[in-house]
């Protein structure tokens, strides 16, 4: 339904909640933990948006503050850059790391 669901897979990203908390689960079960949350941004940078910071942060503060956030840049099919994002917890927001770039 485009008028309420308006975002495409190509401008909007979203992990089921149930198969995000089986992996959690999962990893722990084997003695892992998540460490990284990573999705692509098509034709634009590797920012992180205002729709990410609500995902990860919904309430203000993260719901896995030991987990960064990794967002790819892609243009025109081709990687440009990747940044990574993780949460300071004194400055209550995410800090940015570029971690590679073309």
């Amino acid at each position: 339904h485009p008028e309420t669901y308006p975002r495409t897979a190509k401008n909007a990203y979203l992990i089921d909640p149930r198969l995000q908390q089986k992996i959690f689960a999962d990893a722990a079960a084997n003695g892992r933990e998540v460490k990284a949350i990573y999705h692509s941004h098509t034709d634009h940078d590797a920012y992180f948006s205002e729709e990410d910071r609500l995902m990860a942060a919904p309430w203000g503060e993260p719901m896995y503050p030991a987990i960064s956030y990794i967002v790819i840049s892609i243009w025109n099919g081709q990687f440009k850059e990747a940044n990574e994002y993780y949460w300071d917890d004194k400055k209550k927001e995410f800090i940015v790391e570029q971690v590679s770039h073309s």
